[in-house]
């Protein structure tokens, strides 16, 4: 049984080592370093040791070595130093140690050709080198088919070339002064062409099939089976918001990596608070938060540093910074990380039941975060045979998409509402292909809420300018956070 191959310079340094057994790392180094004094007091081409026997080649200044168990054939042994030396030759060219070193990965591959399980396989160099390239006949036979097919395509297009070169060229428009318009093409339709050579296919994906049912629609039709109507809840009236020319914007960034037993990997978030101001301004923003807090709070871009820590103030400067009037500038950022699954503010579940020759997708999402409130929530499951699903329980809607870019196929689930009163969704299809698990992961979660999770807000903003400093200045705030990455794995 072989343990390991290497290659070392005269002086024992070693260039490459390859180990296809579960022996040390210390014990292999052992013995290639004392390699050099060893051979000088040897008269054949391999050493024993109390563990193992190194057979040896050499090759100009460096050595060939392969450590093998005590129970090996010797002549086995000697005619696998011999291949391993053809192989090395044949990827690297002449043996020499700045080949050696920049080939090393190859070497590596070549190297597992030859042994498997320990023992030298029946090969020869020739092998090797095929394997190595990875030739397929079926993939040369398609490239040749694509090579035919785009060689016809181009005679088309060259044969059409021709043809519309041949034909008359249409005469010029011509006008009256009456602006009466006159053309004079003998066929308009000669010219015009064809709907299905410049059709452009549509990119929003194929759509199986909707459904809607939210605990809301399914509430109305219980108590229309009863004869019962229910009240419309009045919709809010929301007042426009005033432009008073300073915007403050509060951003952020949700993270998320879950495996699909619920175990966390990471979650984290990171967010901007952002001034803007049309005009050029001095502002002093004064802000609201509670005295214990689990994020990382940092002032961006502030003259006096201790100005936050001290009072909970940022300032905002476009005159003698460089920010620019218009343009948004960041003054504030948080962030946070966890690996607790209680900090996640959705729990996605998802199971696959396998029936031959059909798989059942079940998943559910909950809401964690009973003081947010997510719309338009939308996750993303990877599907093959799309054409063969069916969905058969839903609260939402959802489509089939085809991302061409990757060439795959996906459903769509949409959730148009998820909060205290609708705090939880299912989905339910079945694919009519006896498919793994894995097929359906990655699942990529997406929201968008006008809320974050850092408890900030702006108590108010003053002025700082000459002529008014110390006046409340109107402003308006938005809040947005939504999900970079949220994966279940």
């Amino acid at each position: 049984m072989i343990n390991c191959v290497a290659i070392i310079t005269q002086n024992g340094r070693i260039l490459i080592v390859r180990r296809f057994t579960h022996s040390s790392d210390s014990n292999i180094e052992g013995h290639l370093g004392a390699f050099p004094q060893l051979v000088k007091n040897s008269g054949h081409n391999y050493i024993d040791t109390e563990t193992s026997r190194l057979v040896y080649q050499e090759v100009g200044d460096l050595y060939v070595i392969i450590s093998v168990s005590k129970d090996t054939n010797i002549i086995e042994a000697l005619d696998a130093v011999t291949l391993f030396v053809d192989v090395t030759r044949s990827v690297v060219g002449e043996i020499v140690e700045d080949k050696i070193i920049v080939n090393a990965i190859d070497l590596i591959f070549a190297y597992d050709e030859c042994v498997f399980d320990g023992f030298v396989r029946n090969i020869i160099v020739s092998d090797v080198s095929r394997f190595l390239k990875m030739e397929s006949a079926t993939e040369a036979a398609y490239l040749k088919e694509l090579e035919a097919k785009v060689a016809q395509q181009r005679e088309a297009i060259k044969a059409h070339e021709a043809s519309v070169k041949g034909k008359p060229i249409p005469q010029s428009q011509t006008f009256t002064r009456q602006t009466e318009f006159q053309p004079s093409f003998a066929s308009q339709n000669e010219f015009e062409p064809s709907p299905s050579t410049y059709s452009t296919p549509k990119t929003t994906g194929m759509q199986l099939g909707k459904g809607m049912r939210t605990s809301k629609a399914r509430a109305k039709a219980v108590m229309a089976e009863e004869g019962l109507t229910m009240q419309e809840e009045a919709e809010p009236v929301q007042k426009p918001v005033e432009n008073t020319g300073f915007q403050i914007q509060f951003e952020e960034k949700f993270n998320a990596t879950v495996s699909r037993q619920g175990i966390v990997s990471e979650i984290s978030w990171d967010g901007r608070l952002y001034a803007n101001s049309n005009q050029k301004c001095k502002r002093q923003i004064a802000l609201q938060m509670p005295e214990t807090n689990k994020f990382l709070l940092r002032p961006m871009q502030q003259a006096d540093k201790k100005l936050f820590t001290n009072s909970k103030c940022l300032v905002y400067d476009n005159i003698t910074t460089g920010f620019q009037p218009g343009v948004r500038g960041a003054i504030f950022g948080w962030k946070r990380s966890s690996k607790s699954a209680d900090d996640l503010p959705i729990k996605v579940t998802c199971w696959v039941t396998q029936a031959s020759p059909s798989s059942t997708f079940s998943g559910e999402i909950s809401l964690k975060a009973t003081d947010k409130e997510f719309s338009d929530l939308t996750i993303k499951i990877p599907i093959e045979n799309a054409d063969r699903a069916n969905v058969s329980s839903i609260d939402g809607e959802y489509e089939i998409i085809v991302d061409k870019s990757v060439g795959k196929s996906f459903l769509l689930w949409k959730v148009s509402e998820l909060n205290m009163d609708n705090d939880h969704a299912e989905i339910e299809f079945s694919i009519q292909v006896d498919l793994e698990e894995d097929r359906f992961f990655p699942i990529v979660v997406n929201f968008n809420i006008s809320e974050i999770f850092c408890p900030l807000d702006v108590v108010d903003v003053t002025s700082l300018d000459d002529e008014d400093n110390g006046e409340q200045i109107k402003y308006t705030v938005t809040k947005n956070c939504t999900a970079n990455k949220f994966e279940i794995e």
